[in-house]
């Protein structure tokens, strides 16, 4: 459950974000505020159990487009087993800021969303979505974030 619940949702959010061109958004979010979507992969690096229902890890972000490397991600979730839901938060670095998200879902789900809820640099002012999809790969997570 820990494994699949931080590959689908080191996005990641919120963030936890690389863009469908090689470089993660290519105009200040705050003075452009036409849609930017940005596709990453997420790769796992590592992943701490930091209580019986809390765990943080760290991921490697890759264009989906390029396959390169475009920045790293943080994140620290909690998984409610009443309810059976994982929620999320996390940080990205990428060129030219930093987009933190909030992500939820189940850990059987096929599907993690969430919004950003704050970014720095050109990502100041910055809101929207987040998808987080599994791969097929283990600890591989497909993101896809609209920015407005």
């Amino acid at each position: 459950m820990k494994k699949y619940a931080l590959a689908a949702a080191a996005l990641a959010g919120v963030t936890a974000f690389t863009g469908a061109s090689a470089a993660p958004a290519t105009a200040p979010v705050a003075e452009d505020k036409a849609a930017t979507v940005l596709r990453w992969r997420l790769i796992e690096k590592a992943s701490h159990q930091l209580g019986q229902n809390t765990f943080s890890g760290i991921d490697t972000i890759r264009s989906v487009r390029t396959g390169n490397i475009v920045g790293h991600d943080s994140y620290t979730a909690r998984f409610f087993p009443r309810t059976n839901r994982v929620r999320l938060q996390v940080a990205a670095a990428v060129k030219g800021g930093i987009l933190v998200a909030a992500v939820h879902g189940t850990p059987t789900q096929d599907v993690f969303q969430g919004r950003v809820i704050r970014g720095t640099g050109k990502f100041s002012g910055a809101e929207g979505t987040v998808i987080a999809r599994p791969e097929g790969q283990r600890n591989t997570v497909l993101v896809t974030i609209r920015l407005r």
